[in-house]
């Protein structure tokens, strides 16, 4: 490892010295593990679909309904925003699928 460190160093390797991958497999050496919140995962409301979409909330809520969405957790989180609030949150899946159903 601290030869291919030199090697990149002085430029007389093009390979990677590491190499970041989500794939254990495809790794020399596994450093850590970085967890991001799941809520990371789900960036969109339904009004910022609407907004990026270009159609009204109903219409985002009709095709979310229509595809059933709202029951797998690639396109749907329920996030805790208080002790009885919620706030419905779609993930860029979410997006994508919206994109081509309205296409």
């Amino acid at each position: 490892m601290v030869s291919q460190f030199e090697a990149v160093r002085n430029g007389s390797s093009e390979d990677a010295a590491l190499r970041v991958t989500t794939n254990l497999d495809n790794t020399n050496i596994a450093l850590s593990a970085i967890s991001l919140p799941k809520e990371e995962h789900y960036p969109y409301t339904c009004t910022h679909l609407a907004e990026v979409l270009n159609i009204r909330n109903h219409d985002v809520l009709q095709r979310i309904k229509i595809l059933n969405l709202r029951n797998n957790p690639i396109y749907y989180i329920c996030i805790p925003a208080g002790k009885t609030s919620y706030i419905n949150k779609w993930s860029e899946a979410t997006l994508q699928k919206l994109k081509e159903i309205i296409a």
